[in-house]
């Protein structure tokens, strides 16, 4: 567009010539972007921002947890890396619970190909795959709502031993 077209609309904002004519036009323009973003929720912040992670699907942690009984039995580099790079994006989630994370650790560390294939070393690596589906998946809504649910009782009273005789009262 040519300057002269533009000029009745920014001499509306700002008197013609001066040093806010330019200014105000652009920043009219951004803030206006600026707004109409922060209303609708897709300005530059939020388009900014990635989308945050979710919790591993059931089938995600079996997948991970199969491989891990695969470099458990098989004793192979290729299951031993398969089963490391399916559990090591899990250390990157901060929705999982430290628990979670030491065994996916335990996973990560462990799934190399050994000289021998010790029971030892089968049972650490059988025992991090169970317990990768028990303690990294999502709390089920119908757990969360029973424990925010659960009528909280006070500590009691008298001294914090649960009873109600005075201290020293007797009694068995």
């Amino acid at each position: 567009m040519s300057r002269h077209r533009l000029r009745p609309w920014r001499s509306a904002i700002a008197p013609a010539g001066s040093y806010w004519s330019g200014l105000v036009s652009a920043g009219s323009l951004l803030g206006a972007w600026l707004v109409a973003g922060a209303l609708t929720g897709v300005g530059p912040v939020a388009a900014a921002r990635p989308k945050p992670p979710a919790f591993p699907t059931a089938a995600e942690l079996r997948t991970i947890q199969l491989a891990t009984f695969a470099c458990s039995r098989e004793n192979g580099a290729e299951a031993c890396s398969l089963a490391r790079s399916l559990a090591d994006p899990l250390m990157d989630n901060p929705l999982l619970p430290s628990f979670c994370k030491d065994t996916v650790w335990s996973i990560v560390q462990q799934a190399e190909p050994a000289a021998t294939n010790s029971f030892r070393r089968r049972d650490d690596l059988d025992r991090a795959g169970e317990l990768l589906l028990r303690r990294c998946q999502q709390p089920s809504a119908a757990t969360t709502r029973k424990q925010e649910a659960a009528p909280r009782r006070p500590p009691a009273a008298g001294g914090g031993t649960g009873s109600s005789r005075p201290p020293g009262a007797g009694g068995s």
